[in-house]
């Protein structure tokens, strides 16, 4: 009697295999969401350190800061492009685009205080629900 040895896998073992990748990017995932949303937010925080520097330029240029209370950081970035300060617009690290007032993750506003020559700019996260950044003059 000649016994025939069969090559291949059975079908309890390509489930426990995927079972087993199942469980393990289960377990993965929500780790990789929080990395990249952490990585979002630090580019965000950069780039209102480059505004910063854009105004303390526009600044020594114009012997005060832009006015605005509360504003868009995108209408503030139009003031800073006209006048040379700032020559290629950071984009919002959520949207991958420009900064627009409906940006829905990633807000930065402007609030300019000329009574104290105090500035102040605020970034927030992911939907716009937790303030992850507040800049000022100081």
């Amino acid at each position: 009697m000649e016994i025939k040895s069969k090559k291949g896998f059975t079908l309890i073992e390509i489930v426990m295999v995927l079972a087993i990748i199942g469980i393990i990017s289960s377990m993965i995932f929500p780790n990789f969401s929080t990395v990249q949303t952490k990585a979002k937010e630090t580019s965000l925080k950069s780039t209102c350190h480059t505004i910063q520097v854009a105004l303390e330029s526009y600044f020594l240029t114009n012997a005060n800061y832009p006015n605005g209370n509360n504003l868009h950081i995108a209408d503030l970035l139009t003031i800073l492009q006209n006048s040379g300060e700032l020559i290629n617009p950071p984009q919002n690290p959520f949207t991958n685009k420009t900064f627009s007032s409906s940006d829905s993750s990633g807000k930065i506003t402007y609030t300019y205080e000329p009574e104290t020559n105090i500035y102040t700019i605020i970034a927030k996260g992911i939907n716009n629900q937790q303030t992850i950044f507040t800049l000022q003059n100081i």
